[in-house]
């Protein structure tokens, strides 16, 4: 066969490659982390070494993001020339490759950037059956007492929590466009196996970003003509969802965790995280300007609490305590900026299906940031990337 003619095939068509790359990362995503990590270095791979990156990089240059990004990624390198702990802050920035993939996306046109989103949720749907097969006993759990699917037995269920709202605010605005009665069918069952899946499973975040969420959801599902039936809905599915055994459990958690807490037993899951915040905020009120660099957290936090048996964590388990105490007001500047470009970026294509999942997944990411650091997470942070990156409308 002819060069010409492998190529007119697309044999040798770089974008074609690295959509399909993509799409294969964004699929395994929610289920796996190896898997997933592979699929997601193929990709950068074809990107740099088709020699893509060079013929990006104009487009690149003029997103409106891109100053934003850089400044996050050269943050946690600069943060090394300060910390007190050189190789935990080695681990965290090593984790800016995430931003890799915003890169690399603005190679896939604005018509493919849906694609991308259905992959996601293709992958999404197929491990939400895993995990409700695990919570019936047809498939044993990978993980003990954790029904994430977790086809590979890793996955951080706090995260998961949150894509699981991503998913069922995704599906509710597709339905609104489409016609045929079997697709709106699948779509409800679909959401109702998300809803379900958040109910059986650990994840505060997740319960929270739902319940601010559902009126959206319900909205799209219901539309503008049935506002009444959509508030009962709301209020009906709320009702249930709380009483679920897991979602009481979790919730009766939070108030005597709480209450220990402030008897002076910090070792619980409510506590550690009060006990965190509380030392963030001294952390940072003794080094306002720049911090204590990337990864000093740690030895930060057993400075102020000598005599403590409680674990040293490497992080506050909230986003903007951590770019706060690691970098200071520059720190606190960053992230700012950076969840209001992205947020702006969705609002600006909030009608069309990739700007709205930009939009609704910066208010999940923001909610889920406040009791877990979600831009060092896996699975949030390479999604963070990829829909930072993504091209949303035609002439980004």
């Amino acid at each position: 066969m002819a060069t010409k003619d492998i190529k007119k095939f697309g044999f040798f068509d770089s974008e074609r490659i690295i959509f399909y790359s993509f799409c294969l990362m964004l699929f395994l995503l929610p289920m796996t982390k190896s898997p997933a990590l592979i699929a997601g270095g193929l990709t950068i791979a074809l990107w740099v070494f088709s020699g893509r990156f060079i013929k990006d990089l104009g487009a690149l240059l003029k997103q409106k993001w891109a100053k934003p990004v850089l400044l996050f990624i050269i943050l946690p390198w600069l943060g090394l020339l300060w910390t007190n702990d050189f190789q935990k802050g080695l681990d965290f920035a090593q984790k800016s490759y995430y931003w890799l993939f915003a890169f690399a996306v603005i190679s896939i046109p604005h018509t493919r950037a849906i694609n991308l989103i259905w992959a996601f949720i293709a992958g999404l749907s197929l491990n939400v059956l895993v995990s409700i097969f695990q919570y019936i006993g047809i498939i044993p759990y990978l993980r003990q007492d954790f029904a994430t699917g977790l086809l590979t037995g890793i996955n951080p269920y706090i995260s998961y929590s949150l894509i699981l709202v991503l998913g069922m605010a995704i599906l509710s605005f597709v339905f609104g466009n489409v016609e045929k009665r079997w697709q709106k069918v699948l779509i409800i069952i679909l959401i109702a196996s998300y809803i379900f899946n958040l109910s059986i499973i650990h994840g505060r975040s997740g319960y929270i970003a739902f319940l601010v969420l559902l009126p959206v959801i319900i909205f799209n599902l219901a539309g503008k003509k049935h506002i009444m039936k959509g508030v009962i809905a709301v209020v009906f599915i709320t009702v249930i969802f709380l009483f679920s055994p897991m979602v009481q459990n979790r919730i009766n958690l939070i108030k005597e965790e709480i209450s220990l807490y402030y008897q002076g037993h910090k070792g619980t899951s409510v506590g550690l995280r009060l006990y965190v915040w509380e030392n963030s905020i001294k952390i940072f009120a003794n080094s306002p300007l720049i911090g204590v660099g990337t990864g000093g957290f740690a030895k930060s936090l057993v400075e102020l609490n000598s005599n403590t048996s409680l674990p040293a964590l490497d992080q506050p388990h909230n986003s903007f305590l951590y770019m706060a105490t690691s970098f200071g007001l520059i720190g606190i500047f960053s992230i700012l900026w950076l969840f209001v470009v992205f947020l702006k970026k969705g609002w600006r294509c909030r009608n069309n299906l990739a700007g709205y999942s930009v939009f609704l997944f910066g208010i999940i990411l923001i909610i889920g940031s406040m009791t877990d650091n979600q831009i060092l997470s896996r699975i949030t942070g390479i999604l963070l990337a990829v829909f930072m990156g993504m091209r949303v409308e035609k002439d980004e």
